[in-house]
């Protein structure tokens, strides 16, 4: 593959005076939703070594309850890769756009919250926070701080430390539901892929998306097909698309028919919009199984029904 080219990004699109504070305060832009639960119940904070200790228990835990609420174990465990190796990649690819900065992770450093409900719902990065940054970096100077000059070492630096962290917990997920790590890489893929998708904190351009491409087509990585990653044109401006390199095994689950009765208006001008026959798979709007202009032109629908949503509310 080419080494990227040079681009016009601005360097702290998202500001915050060194790596830690930045992630500290900027992640919650990837994670909209979290912390919303009832003021009774109370987030868990988990590490990497927490969730491979005594046998992998709570991804366990995790796992069991997905396949009793009816997800086959397989969907199970893809399902648990987009949602813990997934998320932290992908938040990993936010803040190379958001900060211009590459954060190195390791087991020690990676976390995430534990929604009550049962599921993880934010990422973040226990301090001190290391990074490599280009020569003229704001935070050049600073103590957990290398200067890496060529951009494509940057991206392979974060790449690199990014599998090397997250392939223990491939590995376990995979001897859940005996799926293989190589099913479940993709995942990781489409967790980067989709950094800039619904987050309304970083505009969405071509460089930037280039990025997230490049990200995910280095060399060496443990997946073979790339994420399709394009800018939509909207009626509110530019928007981040995404078809996926992976399956999330969603349409596996058995599903009952829902009567036309009680469909929300969106669901049904939706299938209205794209009448599929009753016999048809529950593939997800971004799966690799639809075909791309098909996924694109569904991702659009949503982007603009949630939009004129926002706007009378």
């Amino acid at each position: 593959m080419a080494a990227p080219q040079p681009h016009a990004q601005t360097a702290l699109i998202l500001d915050a005076p060194d790596p830690h504070a930045w992630a500290q305060t900027h992640f919650s832009g990837l994670f909209p939703y979290h912390f919303q639960a009832p003021p009774e119940t109370k987030h868990t904070l988990v590490t990497l070594p927490d969730l491979l200790a005594d046998d992998a228990a709570i991804l366990r835990t995790f796992h069991a309850r997905l396949v009793e609420n009816r997800a086959p174990p397989p969907a199970a465990a893809t399902y648990m890769a987009a949602w813990f190796p997934g998320r932290a990649t992908g938040a990993l690819a936010y803040s190379l756009i958001g900060a211009d900065a590459g954060f190195l992770i390791t087991p020690e450093a990676a976390q995430w919250y534990l929604h009550p409900g049962g599921w993880p719902d934010r990422f973040e990065l226990a301090g001190p926070v290391k990074a490599v940054v280009a020569p003229d970096h704001p935070w050049a100077a600073q103590k957990n701080v290398e200067i890496v000059p060529s951009r494509q070492e940057r991206l392979t630096r974060v790449m690199d430390a990014a599998i090397a962290t997250m392939t223990p917990l491939i590995e376990t997920l995979g001897t859940l539901s005996r799926a293989r790590p190589k099913s479940l890489w993709p995942e990781v893929a489409d967790g980067i892929a989709s950094a800039l998708a619904y987050q309304e904190h970083i505009a969405i351009t071509e460089d930037r998306l280039e990025t997230l491409r490049a990200l995910c087509a280095l060399p060496g990585l443990p997946w073979k097909r790339q994420p399709y990653i394009e800018k939509l044109k909207t009626s509110f401006g530019a928007a981040c698309a995404v078809h996926k390199s992976g399956c999330c095994l969603a349409y596996t689950e058995p599903y009952a028919n829902v009567s036309e009765a009680d469909l929300l208006p969106s669901q049904r001008d939706y299938k209205d919009t794209f009448p599929e026959p009753a016999c048809a798979p529950r593939y997800c709007d971004t799966c690799r199984f639809r075909t791309r202009d098909d996924s694109i032109a569904r991702q659009l629908w949503w982007r603009e029904r949630d939009h004129a949503n926002a706007q009378v509310s």
